[in-house]
């Protein structure tokens, strides 16, 4: 091959690579097509879907860190106000006036806080009470039932068997309340009076019992067991320990001894 067909062959590659370096040297955003250049090495334009999705990516970020920021700050501003309110109550930096409206506040804040301690203290022990006092009463109504069941002339009265009930209408599948009361006797002391219903196949009856609490041991003992019959006003004395008191003849004074002084008196 001949010198003279090698000159244009290199002339085009020496304009290639010159056209090359013209279209790295371009600003970007130019286009190269009128450069006369290949299209691998052309500039392409952004989507501008893409675009947009960017810009709303931006925005949604730049609102995120402004919200931040935005919540950094009240919770900033809740500490400092908090540190300025407590630096504001301290003892010392109080005048005389605020620290008369502190101490009775204090005062009234106590008050209020021990008698609720106090309201709430006693409703326990009352509940408490009533509980051992319900506790104790059904404890009491079954000895006095086992009593009356026990009693011959109470099985003649009412038949066998006999069923007894908390009330008149109560039932054995049936939330009973027992009937009871605490007294107090001038005589005799503290009383518990408690009734209840006896029933069987003849008659029904109502039971009266009373007991009195033992002075040595401080348990209650029955004083008084009594049926009465609605029916017919029949009553049955199954125990009576009720003490008997005796009139004493009062002391004659005076003129022959028809005067009286004292009067009658319990022996």
């Amino acid at each position: 091959m001949s010198a003279a067909r090698l000159i244009p062959r290199v002339h085009t590659i020496q304009s290639r690579a010159a056209v090359r370096s013209s279209v790295q040297l371009l600003p970007p955003g130019v286009h190269t097509r009128n450069v006369g250049v290949n299209r691998r090495f052309q500039h392409t334009d952004v989507n501008p879907q893409q675009q947009q999705q960017q810009q709303q990516q931006q925005q949604q970020y730049t609102e995120a860190q402004t919200e931040r920021q935005k919540r950094q700050a009240e919770k900033d501003a809740r500490r400092q106000a908090r540190r300025d309110y407590w630096e504001d109550v301290r003892w010392e930096t109080m005048d005389s006036l605020r620290r008369g409206v502190h101490v009775l506040q204090s005062l009234g804040y106590a008050g209020v806080l021990i008698v609720g301690l106090g309201v709430l203290g006693s409703a326990f022990y009352y509940l408490s009470l009533d509980i051992v006092d319900q506790t104790d009463a059904w404890r009491l109504y079954e000895e006095s039932v086992e009593m009356v069941m026990d009693n011959e002339q109470a099985q003649k009265l009412l038949g066998l068997p006999i069923k007894a009930h908390a009330d008149r209408n109560g039932g054995r599948n049936r939330a009973q309340s027992l009937n009871h009361t605490l007294v107090e006797d001038p005589i005799s002391g503290k009383v518990m009076v408690m009734r209840f219903w006896v029933q069987g196949p003849k008659n029904g009856a109502a039971a009266v019992v009373e007991m009195v609490p033992d002075k040595t041991t401080g348990k209650w003992t029955h004083q008084l067991i009594l049926l009465e019959i609605p029916k017919t006003k029949q009553q049955l004395t199954i125990l009576d320990n009720r003490p008997v008191f005796k009139m004493a003849e009062p002391e004659r004074t005076g003129w022959f001894g028809f005067g009286s002084r004292n009067g009658a008196r319990r022996m």
